[in-house]
């Protein structure tokens, strides 16, 4: 009655709730069956299976059927090591038997997910971050911050005074005036992307395909993928530039409010909230759902955003569960490359997808 599948085993759930997993063939071992039946959902990846019981408790093994770390209490819905409690928070858990660490229970207005940590920003304008602290990921400064964006190796913010700072990795460090104001900041993988106060672009970092050499005009928003660049001007128009592989740099005509870049592709919304997606599509990143959206990730291989409505859609790859949206109402979602982060409509943070680093969290304040 249901079957999941990636890069763990494949399994599937018998009308009577038995569980029957099994290997690709390249793998070339068997993947012993959890034991029991009753179970009502099921969730695996990377030698481990878990199952929801109908007594909503969460029982998981690894590929010889040997009991492996489980969380404790009663839950409503299991992801790949995630699962969401019957007061509706959401705890993950991450390999080795250690528990990654938990957001801090506060309410925060955006996010910002990096590859192996994610970032939340605060109503009072401060940033807490969580995950891998390698290059001191996690060591946000004490500033009033207005808006916060992450790569895999380096965070940056503007602050109410419109300052940039950015920390983490150093590199494609900003050589601009000091003196410039900014009112966002966009960081890639190689280089990085902001909006002046008088709505002008400046790009920094490597610049081997043009991805750093902007255009003039006046703009409202950026964004910096893998060697290139696109940028929404205040007419609404979408330009691109860097390297065209896949068509990257070619988005489709229209009027445009915002846009994301990811490794080899990019997604817009326009005025009417419509979601485009345009160049690699090796995973489905060009599989949109119909809807109306206000906002919109991206990252190497998937896709989210939030609807009107204020629920989330995910389209793309989903090898570690980063699409399965816990239910839910939300009001933003960022992404890393295999994982997502949601807040919901309390400001809460809600991760899902590959954690084996810390970049979920284990849980949320109520």
């Amino acid at each position: 009655m249901s079957v999941i599948g990636g890069v763990g085993p494949w399994c599937g759930l018998t009308p009577a709730g038995r569980a029957r997993c099994w290997w690709d063939e390249r793998q070339g071992s068997a993947f012993r069956n959890p034991p029991g039946d009753g179970h009502t959902a099921i969730a695996g990846g990377w030698g481990r299976v878990c199952t929801l019981s109908r007594d909503a408790e969460v029982s998981c093994w690894n590929s010889y059927g040997e009991p492996s770390e489980s969380p404790d209490g009663e839950f409503t819905a299991i992801s790949n090591g995630c699962a969401v409690t019957v007061v509706g928070n959401i705890e993950c858990w991450g390999y080795d038997s250690e528990l990654t660490a938990a957001p801090p229970a506060v309410e925060f207005t955006e996010l910002a997910v990096g590859e192996d940590h994610s970032c939340g920003l605060t109503m009072d304008g401060s940033v807490h971050c969580w995950g891998r602290d390698e290059y001191n990921l996690l060591d946000a400064p004490a500033s009033e911050f207005t808006s916060i964006a992450a790569t895999a190796f380096r965070t940056c913010g503007t602050t109410r005074l419109g300052r940039l700072i950015c920390w983490g990795g150093e590199w494609g460090e900003h050589e601009g005036t000091p003196l410039t104001r900014y009112t966002a900041v966009v960081p890639g993988t190689s280089h990085s992307c902001a909006i002046t106060a008088d709505a002008a672009l400046e790009c920094w970092g490597r610049n081997d395909s043009g991805e750093s050499d902007v255009p003039t005009g006046s703009f409202l928003a950026v964004a910096a993928g893998q060697w290139f660049s696109c940028a929404v001007a205040t007419t609404g128009k979408l330009t691109c530039w860097g390297d065209d592989g896949h068509g990257r740099t070619d988005p489709p005509p229209g009027t445009y409010m915002s846009v994301v870049a990811g490794a080899w592709h990019a997604c817009a919304l326009t005025t009417s909230g419509e979601a485009v997606c345009w160049g690699r599509n090796d995973y489905g990143q060009m599989d949109v759902p119909d809807g109306a959206y206000t906002r919109i990730a991206t990252n190497v291989k998937h896709t989210c955003a939030v609807t009107t409505g204020r629920d989330i859609r995910c389209w793309g790859f989903n090898d570690y569960g980063q699409l399965d949206v816990p239910p839910g109402t939300y009001t933003d979602v960022a992404i890393g490359p295999n994982h997502t982060c949601a807040l919901n409509a309390e400001g809460q943070a809600l991760c899902w997808g590959h954690g084996s680093r810390s970049a979920l969290g284990s849980g949320l304040g109520s």
